[in-house]
């Protein structure tokens, strides 16, 4: 089964907590199998998800070998701290979340891969701090601004989440004889509500123009089964940076029929 999740959780770092003013962020560390200088990947990942999902899906599997692998717990989630307010999520905040987790390891450079809302402040990241990023990796969300009905939509996902906190992860988690697993304990209704319900910033042209200018190498991943205007956003993307002709290595890859949180799950992106 393409989706079964990766049971074997032996895959393990060393886990500490960065420090961003006020916040902690929750981080662990696993060093490559074999001693490579090449950089390190910093994983990001989705809305409602935590670090080591990227283990259960099995994405360290494929790179971990030759390349240290940062989790880190998005602000708001898992073991990292989680602010009630909206202000606290702000883009300043999220970016400079993920440069004092680069700071904290004393690395100048890294790939970032990230998904969903994680590809969503990867963008971020090229557009205000390009130079810290050595390529990226970006799934699930091209970078376009949130369409017009977000902010109401995620009140209202949020809202079902004060009956049932798990409600998302437990429809994504939806395998044969697989449970929740324990480690996703630490759900604040309150702080996922706030980091999520402001709409992302249109920065699709900022990205586009600081790739070509910085030379950031791209792959770019999203399923056809997604929301349409995701689809069209990205080949969007695609149609402008080829018409702009510039010499980048990006990479488009549309994965047939899978849905936003399938692919997620799909571990041979």
């Amino acid at each position: 089964n393409t989706y079964e999740m990766v049971q074997d959780m032996e895959i393990a770092g060393e886990r500490s907590y960065v420090v961003n003013g006020s916040i902690k962020i929750a981080v662990e560390y696993i060093k490559s199998l074999k001693k490579s200088a090449r950089p390190p990947f910093l994983l990001l990942h989705g809305w409602q998800g935590i670090g080591s999902v990227w283990k259960r899906f099995g994405v360290l599997d494929h790179i971990h070998e030759h390349h240290d692998c940062i989790l880190m717990d998005a602000r708001g989630h898992g073991k990292s701290s989680k602010p009630h307010t909206v202000e606290a999520y702000s883009r300043k905040n999220i970016v400079g979340d993920i440069a004092a987790v680069l700071d904290h390891f004393q690395i100048k450079k890294a790939i970032l891969w990230g998904y969903s809302m994680g590809a969503m402040n990867s963008y971020l990241m090229v557009c205000d701090l390009p130079d810290r990023i050595h390529a990226l990796v970006a799934g699930g969300f091209p970078p376009i601004k949130s369409g017009s009905g977000h902010a109401e939509y995620m009140t209202q996902l949020t809202a079902k989440m004060k009956d049932d906190p798990k409600a998302w992860i437990k429809m994504m988690l939806q395998f044969e004889g697989v449970s929740l697993p324990s480690d996703f304990d630490d759900f604040d209704p309150e702080a996922l509500s706030a980091c999520i319900v402001t709409p992302y910033p249109d920065v699709e042209m900022a990205v586009i123009r600081t790739i070509e200018e910085q030379q950031i190498p791209v792959y770019f991943y999203l399923g056809l089964g997604e929301e349409e205007r995701m689809v069209t956003g990205l080949k969007r993307v695609e149609a402008t940076m080829k018409k702009r002709g510039k010499k980048v290595d990006c990479t488009y890859r549309y994965i047939d029929k899978l849905t936003h949180v399938e692919v997620w799950q799909h571990n041979e992106s």
